[in-house]
């Protein structure tokens, strides 16, 4: 549908379509791209991730750059950033990660709005394959929680801090930032008053692992964080997510050379295995059902 109204999409974009099938339709047309992304709890705006052009303001100034950006003769890569590659491919040059919020349409006549959250505020999310790990959006709706880099020369080895977004007053908050820590991956619990986390103690020693931590509110702008798994041997991996009761993480770890889904019990501090592996590599549960994505050397990835 895209091809014949002709706007062909040269950067990802963001489709809906119904659960039981039809036609796929177009979101809204990003210049810049659509990286990965997060359902609001009101199931009418979405906060999705794009590389961005951080001087310059709104979307038809970034839609002109992006058009002179395809448009340039010449191929070199020209930068003075400490980081400007990961793995096999080069960052976007002169671009960073930010948050959007999309609205969708309300009704018959309407288009679907965009806005980029971090614009003019200097925060973006980190250079390395961004994406929804990276932040989360409260119960409520009204606030997001980021990982940012505080330092002001990116590097691969930044030490992250946490900073939470108060969406109708665009406000910023730093709620957990130590010199000494890298903190990842944050998740709010059901009820939005905490926040679980990963963290690892870099000025011990440059591999250290991540470990669970827990964000509590004490009040409308601070709270304190504790580790909560610094008693167990294991690594915590990314994503995290809140059992429905708020008392315990399910997240994936390693144990000799398998990788198992583990809960976590927050008042006991023990670990116990949920689902057993060969190789657990994703999973998700809602409503009381657990689904995982898992391989093992008899068979290959099946849900």
């Amino acid at each position: 549908s895209a091809e014949a109204a002709g706007q062909p999409d040269d950067e990802p974009q963001l489709y809906l379509i119904a659960p039981d099938g039809g036609e796929a339709e177009r979101a809204a047309h990003v210049a810049t791209g659509v990286a990965d992304f997060r359902w609001c709890p009101d199931g009418r705006s979405l906060v999705f991730v794009s590389w961005v052009w951080p001087q310059l303001k709104g979307t038809r100034a970034q839609a002109a750059q992006m058009k002179a950006w395809k448009d340039r003769k010449e191929t070199a890569y020209a930068t003075s950033e400490a980081q400007y590659r990961h793995w096999d491919h080069n960052l976007p040059q002169g671009r960073e990660a930010h948050l959007h919020l999309l609205t969708l349409p309300r009704g018959t006549g309407t288009k679907a709005q965009v806005r980029d959250l971090f614009e003019g505020s200097g925060r973006a999310l980190r250079r390395t394959d961004p994406g929804a790990v990276d932040f989360d959006i409260s119960p409520d709706g009204r606030r997001i929680v980021f990982a940012f880099d505080p330092a002001h020369e990116k590097k691969q080895d930044g030490r992250y801090a946490l900073a939470e977004l108060e969406l109708k007053s665009g406000r910023f908050t730093v709620i957990a930032q130590d010199a000494g820590w890298d903190f990842a991956a944050p998740r709010y619990s059901p009820e939005g008053d905490r926040i679980a986390f990963t963290a690892s103690h870099q000025a011990v020693k440059h591999t250290m692992p991540a470990q669970l931590a827990v964000w509590e509110r004490e009040g409308p702008s601070n709270g304190h964080w504790e580790v909560v798994s610094a008693e167990w041997d294991h690594e915590v991996q990314a994503p995290l997510l809140w059992e429905e009761d708020g008392q315990a993480v399910l997240f994936t770890a390693e144990q000799r050379a398998r990788q198992h889904l583990w809960r976590f019990d927050l008042q006991s501090r023990r670990a116990e295995v949920a689902v057993e592996g060969g190789w657990v590599g994703a999973f998700d549960k809602a409503a009381g059902t657990l689904v995982t994505l898992a391989d093992t050397a008899t068979h290959p990835p099946r849900l």
